[in-house]
């Protein structure tokens, strides 16, 4: 299986989209006390994502996490920035310019995320949800950088690799439970949230790689679950000269695959570009397991998407 290598939002304005997931899958929030999750292998099936715009040879591989910058709250709802594609940005370049400008409150600089496939062991009946997190790099990691870590080191670890070797967390032959625990906290805002103070992989009982096998089939394809828009298209909203309700038919889609097993191979991934040219350098994470392009049927013919670049 290739895998190329919280918001809290009860405080938020209602009304307002906070998310470029369109999807009718539940969404999943870290909570206070320990929770075991299985994190679901994702296909890559069109260049929607970012890491196989970067490298078309990864379409038709895996990942564990699903990656792009987005800006919250233009016009209402949030946006793929298009730096995700390498393609400039032009609500990017107008929080520079008003920051430059002397402003410091409500810039839309681009923020990076993390979306995940899970299952909750603790809430089974809930199936595949979404979990969505920030995403950083090595001087300022996130959950994705931590779980990269933590399988890093459960690799060298001899211990954890005599009971379980090869095991990599989201491979569905040999797959792994997180297992976090989270304490509450509060963010310089006032704003109450659960802080993740450990990360530990354990291997899986069959009864819970049965889950997961049960679950394949629902995994969610978030290529497919993204609306894009050009630099042009996205200009227009941003300076209200664009409806762009009267433009853009939601989508709401579980965007389903079926079930695929192959024997995991590390290899590292990279995240996407950042949008600013100064920010912090991006750093292959870790591991990715190997496909058999046979086992895998969720592909999509790129000549037919609605893609802007």
């Amino acid at each position: 299986m290739d895998f190329g290598k919280r918001r809290d939002v009860a405080h938020l304005e209602e009304g307002v989209s906070y998310t470029v997931i369109n999807s009718s899958a539940s969404r999943y929030k870290f909570h206070e006390g320990i929770q075991r999750l299985i994190f679901m292998p994702m296909p890559m099936v069109s260049k929607k994502n970012p890491r196989v715009f970067a490298d078309p040879s990864r379409k038709g591989g895996y990942d564990w996490s699903f990656e792009l910058w987005e800006h919250a709250n233009i016009a209402g709802k949030t946006y793929v920035c298009p730096s995700s594609y390498r393609q400039p940005c032009p609500v990017c370049d107008a929080a520079k310019a008003r920051k430059a400008a002397g402003e410091t409150e409500g810039l839309p600089f681009a923020k990076h995320r993390a979306f995940f496939s899970i299952i909750d062991l603790d809430d089974i009946a809930s199936g595949v949800q979404i979990l969505e997190t920030a995403s950083g790099y090595p001087a300022k990691p996130q959950f994705p950088q931590m779980l990269a870590s933590i399988q890093s080191m459960f690799d060298a670890d001899p211990d954890k690799q005599a009971a379980a070797p090869g095991a990599f967390f989201a491979d569905a032959d040999n797959p792994l439970i997180v297992k976090i625990s989270c304490v509450p906290d509060t963010t310089k805002e006032g704003r109450k949230y659960a802080k993740i103070s450990s990360i530990e992989l354990v291997p899986m009982k069959p009864a819970e790689k049965q889950i997961m096998h049960d679950n394949l089939t629902k995994v969610i394809v978030f290529d497919n679950c993204i609306d894009i828009k050009s630099g042009a298209e996205l200009e227009k909203i941003y300076t209200g000269d664009m409806d762009e309700d009267e433009d853009v038919e939601d989508v709401v889609s579980p965007a389903i695959i079926q079930p695929v097993h192959n024997t995991p191979m590390k290899q590292p991934i990279v995240p996407p570009i950042a949008p600013s040219v100064t920010a912090a350098p991006i750093v292959p994470v870790i591991n990715t397991p190997a496909v058999n392009k046979k086992d895998f049927w969720a592909t999509d013919d790129d000549s037919k998407e609605d893609f802007p670049f």
